[in-house]
C-alpha cells in the first residue's frame, strides 16, 4: 500500500516536472471534402521550459498502426523528412519554421483540396517531440493525445427522376399522362457520409412562383456506403389532377433548408392530356438508341407527321432537359435570317444543326447532330422533345404542340483499366516482385471503370505456357462497391491464387466490358507469373514478359531487314565489278554465222543465222589450255610504267606464259559467242566469267 502511495505521488511531482511542451491543431473542423485544404500543425506550446528541439514528428493512424507522416530535424538537411515509399508526399506539402528556436518551432502538413483522399486522410493525428528540458536538465520526448480528423461530404450526383404508371413493372418514357393516372415517381442518387439523410421531393405547378415540398411520404432504401458517400433512393406516389397542365418535380440531397438548395439536384416534368381534339402533328426521333457514348454521334430529329393538317408553319424548336427545366436547344424560324437561330451560350459550339425548307410543311425537319467526341456525358443523355407552332386546317387557328419528352439511352463501354497489383498472400503491401516459389498464395488486385452499369464487375482469366487460349479463373473474386464518377462506374476485384508446379509462365489478364470470351473486353491488362526453378538450388528466371513478347517481332523484323540489306549490298558490289571487268576486255570475235561445222572446234548442231547461239561448254573435245588474254590497254602501261606492280618478288609480275600462234588460231577459231567462255581451269572445263549472248 505504502508502494502503491509512493508510485501515485513520483507520478504526480513527475507530471509537475514535465509539463507538455508540444501541440496538435486541425484546421478547420469539421474539414469540407473536395471544399478545404486539411492542414494539421504541431507546435511547442512552452518554449521556455526547452534550451532546444531535436526533432518534431507528425504520426498518422493507419490500418497498421501508427506511421510517421513526416518530420522536421534539427541536424538533418533537408531539415523536412518524408518516410521512405511515402504516398503521402506526392499529394500534401509540409513546411517547418526554424527548429533551433523553440519558441517558433513547429510542423505544418497542408493536403490540398483536390488531393484528400476520402477516408484514408480522415483519421487520428498525434504530435511528437524531442529536446532538451531546462527544468530536468536532460533530454525529454513528448507525445500529444491523438485528434480525429472530422469531416463532411456533400452529395454530388443523383439521377433524373424514373416514371411509372403505378400498378406496372416497368419504367416509362411517357411524360404526359391524362388526369388522375397515379405514378410512381423514383430517385436514386448520393447523401453524403451520413447514413440518416434522404432524398427530398418538392414541386412547382404552372402558376406557382416557388417549388415546395411535396405532402407525399416517400418510400427510402436502405443507405449503402461507396467510398466517403452513401447512396439510397427515394420513390413517392402522385395522382395527377386537372392542375396539373404543367408540374415541374425535383429530387435532392444535401439541402439546406428551402426547396432547390440541395448540392445534387434532378428534374422531371409532366404534363396531362389535353382534351381538345387536336391530332399531333410533330414527332422526335433519337438515333440511335441507345446510343454508344463515344462510338456514335447523337441525332435528335423534329419533323411534322401530318402536314396536310396545317397550312403553314412558324417555327419548330427542340428543347432539352436540364437542372432548371426544359430548355430551348435549337429552333427553325419561317421569317428569320438565318433561319436556324441557337440561344445564347448553347450547343452551337459543339453541336451542328439543319432544317429542311420550313415553308415546305412535308419535308420541315430541325435536326441536331453533337458529334461522338463533342458529346458530354451525362449532360447531353437526358430527355428531349419537340416543339412546334403554325396555322391548323382543322380548327382555322393557330395551334402549338409538343412532343411527349423522349430520354436518350446510352452505354458507356469501360476504356481504363489499372495493372493488376501483387500481393502475397498474409502481407501489407503490393510487391514488384513477378517470382515466387510452389505453393505461394498471390492476392490480384485490379481497379478500373465498369461502364454505366454499377451491376458490372471486373473478370478475371489466366494462360499458362502449355495453354493456347485464356480461360476463366474458377476462383470467385471480392469486388468493391462501384463508385460513379462522370458516366463510368468504378470499382476493384481481388483474387487469390495457389501458384502449382504448372505455372512455369502463367500469364493473368483482369478485363471490364467483355462480350463473352475472356479477351474481348473493351478494358485489358496483364501480368505474367513465374516460379522459381529447383535446379542445381539455383532459381532461374522465365524472363518472358508481355514487352518481351512485343518487342520479339520488333527484334525478328531488324535481323531479317539487315540480312536482306547485306545480300543487296554483297549482289550490287559482284555486279559493278563484274561490268567493270566485262568493260576492259576487247568485244566478241566476229560472229560464227559464216563457219563452217570443221571449224568450230566442239561443234555438235547446225548454224543459226537467225537467232543468238549461247556459249555451251564442252567436256568431250576441250580445247588445250589458254591462258587469259591481256588487255592491250593492260601491256601497254605496263611497258609505260615498268615493273611497278607492287609485288617485292618480281617474277610475279612477268607473264608466266606466251600465246603462241597456233594458240592465238585456235582462240580465234572456238567460236563461242561469249570470250569469256574461251578461258578455261586448271582442270580442263570451262571458266566462265561473265554473261553474254551473240547479237
Amino acid at each position: 500500500m505504502k508502494l502503491a502511495f509512493l508510485c501515485t505521488v513520483l507520478l504526480s511531482l513527475t507530471r509537475i516536472a514535465f509539463p507538455q511542451n508540444i501541440q496538435i491543431q486541425v484546421l478547420p473542423q469539421p474539414v469540407i471534402y473536395q471544399e478545404n485544404d486539411l492542414v494539421i500543425q504541431c507546435s511547442i506550446t512552452n518554449p521556455s521550459q526547452l534550451s532546444s528541439v531535436y526533432y518534431i514528428q507528425l504520426h498518422h493512424n493507419s490500418s497498421t498502426g501508427w506511421e510517421t507522416a513526416v518530420a522536421i530535424f534539427k541536424d538533418q538537411n533537408p531539415q523536412i523528412q518524408w518516410p521512405s515509399g511515402s504516398t503521402l508526399q506526392n499529394r500534401a506539402s509540409a513546411v517547418g519554421s526554424e527548429i533551433n528556436t523553440p519558441s517558433t518551432a513547429k510542423l505544418k502538413l497542408t493536403i490540398d483540396k483536390d488531393s484528400v483522399a476520402c477516408p484514408t486522410d480522415f483519421t487520428a493525428y498525434r504530435c511528437k517531440f524531442s529536446g532538451f528540458s531546462t527544468v530536468t536538465s536532460d533530454a525529454v520526448t513528448q507525445e500529444t493525445n491523438p485528434v480525429t480528423v472530422t469531416y463532411t461530404v456533400k452529395p454530388r450526383i443523383i439521377e433524373m427522376p424514373r416514371v411509372r404508371i403505378l400498378g406496372e413493372f416497368s419504367d416509362t418514357p411517357a411524360r404526359q399522362f391524362p388526369v388522375a393516372t397515379a405514378l410512381q415517381l423514383t430517385c436514386q442518387g448520393q447523401v453524403g457520409n451520413d447514413a440518416s439523410k434522404t432524398i427530398r421531393w418538392c414541386s412547382r405547378k404552372s402558376t406557382e412562383f416557388a417549388f415546395t415540398g411535396l405532402p407525399q411520404t416517400p418510400i427510402h432504401s436502405e443507405a449503402s456506403p461507396s467510398g466517403c458517400q452513401y447512396t439510397r433512393s427515394s420513390t413517392i406516389t402522385y395522382n395527377l389532377t386537372s392542375t396539373d397542365i404543367f408540374t415541374q418535380f425535383l429530387c435532392e440531397s444535401g439541402d439546406t433548408g428551402m426547396c432547390g438548395t440541395g448540392s445534387a439536384i434532378q428534374y422531371v416534368n409532366i404534363t396531362i392530356e389535353s382534351s381538345n381534339a387536336f391530332p399531333q402533328n410533330i414527332q422526335i426521333q433519337v438515333l440511335p438508341q441507345p446510343v454508344i457514348y463515344w462510338e456514335n454521334d447523337l441525332v435528335i430529329q423534329c419533323s411534322i407527321t401530318n402536314p396536310l393538317q396545317l397550312t403553314s408553319l412558324f417555327y419548330m424548336q427542340l428543347l432539352k432537359n436540364s437542372s432548371l427545366g426544359f430548355e430551348t436547344a435549337v429552333s427553325i424560324f419561317k421569317d428569320l435570317t438565318p433561319q436556324i437561330q441557337w440561344p445564347s451560350g448553347s450547343l452551337q459550339n459543339r453541336a451542328s444543326a439543319v432544317g429542311s425548307e420550313i415553308n415546305t410543311l412535308s419535308t420541315a425537319r430541325l435536326k441536331l447532330t453533337i458529334d461522338k467526341n463533342s458529346v458530354l456525358c451525362p449532360t447531353d443523355f437526358t430527355a428531349y422533345r419537340c416543339k412546334f407552332s403554325g396555322f391548323s386546317t382543322a380548327t382555322s387557328n393557330a395551334v402549338t404542340q409538343e412532343t411527349n419528352p423522349v430520354a436518350v439511352t446510352y452505354t458507356v463501354k469501360p476504356r481504363v483499366i489499372e495493372m493488376p497489383r501483387v500481393r502475397i498472400l498474409g502481407e501489407f503491401s503490393d510487391t514488384p516482385t513477378r517470382q515466387f516459389p510452389v505453393a505461394t498464395v498471390l492476392q490480384l488486385t485490379c481497379e478500373g471503370q465498369v461502364g454505366n452499369d454499377a451491376s458490372k464487375t471486373i473478370r478475371w482469366c489466366a494462360r499458362k505456357s502449355t495453354d493456347f487460349t485464356f480461360t476463366g479463373l474458377p476462383q470467385t473474386p471480392i469486388h468493391s462497391e462501384a463508385s460513379l464518377i462522370g458516366c463510368q462506374y468504378t470499382r476493384s476485384s481481388t483474387i487469390t491464387y495457389n501458384l502449382t508446379s504448372t505455372d512455369t509462365f502463367t500469364q493473368f489478364l483482369c478485363e471490364s466490358g467483355d462480350n463473352g470470351m475472356c479477351g474481348t473486353g473493351s478494358a485489358i491488362q496483364y501480368v505474367n507469373i513465374t516460379i522459381e526453378s529447383s535446379n542445381e538450388g539455383n532459381p532461374t528466371t522465365n524472363t518472358r514478359t508481355a514487352d518481351e513478347t512485343s518487342d520479339a517481332g520488333i527484334i525478328a523484323g531488324g535481323v531479317i531487314g539487315g540480312l536482306a540489306a547485306l545480300i543487296l549490298i554483297i549482289l550490287l558490289v559482284y555486279f559493278l565489278v563484274l561490268r567493270r571487268k566485262t568493260d576492259g576486255e576487247t568485244s566478241a570475235p566476229d560472229s560464227p554465222s559464216d563457219r563452217t561445222k570443221e571449224e568450230v572446234p566442239g561443234y555438235n548442231g547446225p548454224a543459226n543465222p537467225e537467232g543468238p547461239v549461247y556459249s555451251v561448254p564442252v567436256k568431250d573435245h576441250p580445247p588445250e589450255r589458254q591462258p587469259r588474254r591481256k588487255h592491250p590497254r593492260d601491256e601497254e602501261d605496263r611497258r609505260k610504267h615498268g615493273r611497278h606492280d607492287g609485288h617485292e618478288n618480281q617474277g610475279l609480275d612477268d607473264d608466266h606464259t606466251s600465246r603462241t600462234e597456233k594458240e592465238e588460231v585456235d582462240y580465234q577459231n572456238h567460236g563461242y559467242s561469249n570470250r569469256m567462255m574461251n578461258d578455261y581451269g586448271d582442270d580442263g572445263d570451262v571458266m566462265p566469267q561473265g554473261f553474254g549472248s551473240a547479237v
